[in-house]
C-alpha cells in the first residue's frame, strides 16, 4: 500500500492513521551506568548495564510496577497469584550479581525490593518516575534486536497486562499517554496491529492501599497471532487472517472508527521540523502542511522565534514521546 495525506478537518471513518515502524538505531549490548555512579571497580557495572532479553524483561516489568526506593534499585508490588514473576525478577537481578532482594508481605500483596541505588538512579531515569512519567527506555524503544522489543513488552504485560481467558489477545492499561504512545511504535516495528481507547480510572486497591485518580486510564490490545479463519472457495480450502487494521511497508495503518470536533479556545502553535515538516505525535505519524505561507498571506505575525528542543536543555533528534515524557 501507499498511504497518502490528508487533512486532518477532511478526515472521516473509514480512513487510516499511520503508526510508523521507526528505523532502528541502537545495537548495543551495555549501556553505560557512570551517571549514576556505577564506575567503581567494586560495582558491577563498570563496564556497563546489559542489555539482552533478561534485563529488557526486568525493565519492563518495572516500568509497568516498579517505584525509586530509598536504599533500593526496584520496589516491585506483586498480588497472589504473581509469585512467579517475583521470583523470576529475583533470579534475572542473581544472574548481574546485583544485592539480593529482599520481601514484605502485606496482606495478599508482596513487595519486593532489590538491588542498590545506583541501579534504581538508572531505572528511574531510564523508565520514569510515577506511573503517568513512566516511558519505554530510549535504548529499547530503537533497538536493532527485536528479541529485545518483544522481552520488554513481556516484562510489561507481566506487569500490568492480562490475557483474557479463551482469547488469544493481549490486555494493557497505563495511566502514562507517553508510554502509551511508545507502546504502539514497539508493536509497529514489530508488525502488529493493535486497539485502544481511554477512560476515566475506578477506584482500586494497590499494594493495600485505596487509589483514586482523576487522570485517564489508556487501554491498548492486540493479538500475537491474530485468529485464522478457514473457508472454501472453488473446491480449495483457503486459510486467511481477517484484521481491522492494516500492515504496510511504513508501519501499521490503524482505521478510524469515528471523528469528533470540539471547541477550543487558546494559543495554537506552529510546529516545525526539517525536511518534509513530517513528525510523529501521540505515536502516529503526521504531517505539517506549509501554514507559515497561509498566516503571511492573512497578515499574521508570527510570535517569536523557533522553540528547539536545545532551549529546553533537551537532545536534538528525538521523539515527540520523548519530549512529552522530559518536560
Amino acid at each position: 500500500c501507499a498511504p497518502s495525506w490528508t487533512a486532518a478537518k477532511d478526515a472521516r471513518a473509514g480512513d487510516f492513521l499511520l503508526v510508523p515502524k521507526l528505523a532502528a538505531r541502537w545495537n548495543t549490548s551495555r549501556i553505560s551506568m557512570s551517571k549514576y555512579g556505577g564506575n567503581s571497580n567494586r560495582s558491577p557495572f563498570k563496564h556497563g548495564f546489559p542489555i539482552n532479553e533478561d534485563t529488557a524483561w526486568l525493565l519492563g516489568l518495572y516500568t509497568a510496577e516498579g517505584s525509586p526506593f530509598p536504599h533500593a534499585a526496584l520496589s516491585l508490588g506483586f498480588n497472589e497469584h504473581e509469585i512467579k514473576i517475583a521470583g523470576r525478577a529475583s533470579a534475572v537481578v542473581r544472574g548481574l550479581d546485583m544485592a539480593g532482594a529482599t520481601y514484605k508481605q502485606q496482606g495478599k500483596y508482596l513487595k519486593v525490593n532489590i538491588g542498590g541505588p545506583v541501579v534504581g538512579r538508572a531505572f528511574a531515569d531510564w523508565c520514569g518516575r510515577g506511573s503517568h512519567n513512566k516511558r519505554v527506555p530510549f535504548f529499547i524503544l530503537q533497538h536493532k534486536d527485536t528479541k529485545i522489543v518483544w522481552a520488554y513488552l513481556e516484562g510489561l504485560v507481566d506487569g500490568d497486562g492480562s490475557r483474557p481467558k479463551g482469547r488469544d489477545r493481549i490486555v494493557l492499561a497505563t495511566s502514562s499517554r507517553a508510554l502509551v504512545s511508545q507502546v504502539r511504535l514497539l508493536l509497529a516495528r514489530l508488525g502488529v496491529g493493535f486497539g485502544g481507547r481511554p477512560e476515566i480510572q475506578r477506584p482500586r486497591t494497590i499494594v493495600g492501599k485505596h487509589i483514586f485518580s482523576a487522570n485517564p486510564l489508556y487501554w491498548i490490545y492486540w493479538s500475537w497471532q491474530p485468529k485464522e479463519t478457514t473457508r472454501i472457495l472453488n473446491g480449495k480450502i483457503v486459510r486467511s487472517v481477517s484484521t481491522s487494521w492494516r500492515k504496510c511497508d511504513e508501519g501499521i495503518l490503524i482505521p478510524i472508527k469515528r471523528v469528533s470536533r470540539r471547541p477550543f479556545d487558546g494559543d495554537v502553535y506552529n510546529l516545525s521540523c526539517s525536511n518534509e515538516h513530517t513528525f510523529i505525535a501521540e505515536g502516529v505519524k503526521v504531517h505539517n502542511c506549509s501554514i507559515n505561507e497561509g498566516l503571511e498571506e492573512e497578515k499574521i505575525k508570527l510570535p517569536g522565534d523557533y522553540a528547539t528542543p536545545a532551549k529546553y536543555g533537551l537532545k536534538p533528534n528525538d521523539l515527540w514521546e520523548n519530549y512529552y515524557a522530559e518536560l
